[in-house]
């Protein structure tokens, strides 16, 4: 029998059994880490041990206790400017705001505000400021907000069909997300749909997607979600996590 490895990422710890992949043993045990392609191109599962260089999760097997940071130290350095925030549910708003670098529509990036980290995911569409969601507690101190200067680089393809799963408290940001992947150009309508994990869906039955948007604030795996869509007889050929958090 394997033995177990404590893995500790941003202060939560896993029992993971040795010679597992580092990535899907997280996620499969709900924690969230932002991954894409799961080939080591697009670096956007890299993780920072407390000693060492970064390491890229989904090519990493777990042989010992690891501790584990999503993010390097002196990260948060681009403060914004002109910042405006509008209200889309009891729990997140929008923020825009005026910025030095650009992110990509449906990009994953980190912030700061005092002791508080967090993610979001970029809204922004060609032409405008940045924008992006945040929680509406900290509306008031967005002046103190910093984000980091590396973001997950989300490739939208404006031909493909998208399911975008969202889960609880987030119907909100998901309709207003579907509304600015159409601004952006993507050919057919996305399909919403919340996640619930207790029993099938009945409104997917039967259907498939080219690429399945995931906007959770809560800790949901990729293997979970697949048992539920292939549950509710859905095929999904790709899946991208936009995970934001306070």
């Amino acid at each position: 029998m394997s033995r177990g490895c404590r893995i500790n990422l941003d202060g939560h710890e896993y029992i993971v059994p040795e010679e597992e992949n580092l990535l899907s043993a997280l996620l499969q045990r709900g924690a969230m880490v932002s991954h894409s392609c799961l080939a080591g191109a697009c670096g956007s599962c890299r993780l920072y041990p407390v000693v060492g260089d970064p390491i890229l999760s989904c090519q990493q097997t777990v042989r010992s206790d690891m501790s584990l940071s999503s993010k390097p130290s002196q990260r948060f350095t681009i403060a914004l400017e002109n910042v405006s925030c509008e209200v889309l549910s009891d729990h997140w708003g929008k923020v825009k705001a005026h910025c030095p670098v650009s992110l990509p529509l449906g990009a994953v990036f980190r912030w700061q505000l005092g002791d508080h980290i967090g993610r979001s995911v970029c809204c922004s569409t060609a032409g405008e400021a940045l924008a992006f969601y945040f929680p509406l507690a900290f509306q008031e101190r967005l002046s103190e907000l910093l984000i980091e200067q590396g973001a997950q680089r989300a490739t939208i393809d404006i031909s493909a069909t998208h399911l975008l799963l969202y889960s609880a408290n987030n119907r909100a940001l998901a309709q207003n997300f579907a509304d600015a992947l159409q601004q952006y150009g993507v050919s057919h309508s996305p399909m919403l749909e919340a996640i619930d994990l207790s029993l099938p869906s009945k409104t997917l039955a039967f259907q498939r997607f080219d690429k399945a948007l995931i906007l959770n604030d809560q800790p949901v795996s990729q293997d979970s979600l697949e048992d539920w869509l292939a549950a509710s007889r859905c095929r999904v050929a790709d899946f991208t996590f936009m995970t934001h958090s306070n």
